[in-house]
């Protein structure tokens, strides 16, 4: 388990992969395969070759995801629908071991999407999968994982986002009783 205020692995992927997005003063790193092919490789700890189907593949991925964890974890069918079709093509293996252990690996299929899908498994039978948040701030909208004991946090970076956000409202609250 990792220590308090830090994200699983399997939770650092996810987020390595959606904000990749264009978000906040962010560019889009999936807006070429040569650029991709560099935010990317880190996720197959090598440079990563994207060609430009599988570049499309990943942008439909990266959205539906994102449209699921936007979704604040409720019913999403659609977009659950979507992301079961997307990952359909991945063929995964189990690798058990002593004491209970066992290990998702990918044994066929697109070694991009494959690390996604099996990081958010992962995510999700460790009952994480409802940590992943996208930031409150509009202007904003990093993604992170909520690592707080209540599991409540809605900015990425309180100081930059937290605190602009409840000062934009104190101001609009001052002004609406003046």
């Amino acid at each position: 388990m990792p220590p308090a205020g830090t994200a699983p692995e399997a939770a650092a992927v996810l987020l390595a992969f959606l904000n990749t997005r264009g978000h906040g003063t962010h560019r889009d790193r999936l807006s070429d395969a040569e650029d991709a092919g560099r935010a990317l490789g880190d996720l197959l700890q090598s440079r990563a070759e994207v060609s430009e189907s599988q570049l499309k593949r990943l942008r439909k991925l990266r959205s539906t995801v994102v449209d699921v964890v936007s979704a604040g974890h409720e019913t999403a069918d659609a977009a659950w629908a979507s992301l079961n079709r997307q990952t359909s093509q991945i063929s995964l293996g189990a690798t058990f071991g002593a004491a209970g252990s066992a290990t998702i690996r990918q044994t066929g299929g697109d070694p991009l999407i494959g690390t996604i899908t099996i990081a958010l498994e992962r995510l999700m039978a460790d009952g994480k999968w409802n940590r992943l948040r996208l930031c409150a701030n509009e202007r904003c909208g990093e993604a992170f994982y909520d690592s707080t004991r209540s599991n409540t946090q809605r900015w990425h970076s309180y100081g930059r986002c937290g605190n602009k956000s409840n000062v934009a409202a104190y101001r609009a609250r001052t002004t609406a009783s003046a």
